[in-house]
């Protein structure tokens, strides 16, 4: 994603692509809890603001023991 103006890319945040639903047009799959893992990494607030979004679909973050459907790596 980027907010460059690009022929056929997605130009917002990735939470707001996620939240109206044109990242999964755009890939033609659905991100849910049945079927799909997730792997974030980039700025904090992007992750903050991409689990809560995960959260809100019943999604939870994985743990060595307790199996969830999405994982993040922070570097900053």
């Amino acid at each position: 994603m980027t907010r460059e103006k690009l022929a056929g890319s997605l130009d917002k945040r990735v939470p707001f692509v996620m939240q109206d639903g044109s990242l999964e047009q755009k890939a033609g799959v659905s991100i849910n809890a049945e079927n799909s893992h997730v792997m974030m990494c980039g700025s904090s607030d992007m992750i903050t603001d991409v689990s809560a979004e995960l959260v809100s679909r019943e999604m939870k973050k994985h743990r060595r023991r307790d199996p969830g459907h999405f994982t993040t790596e922070k570097y900053h």
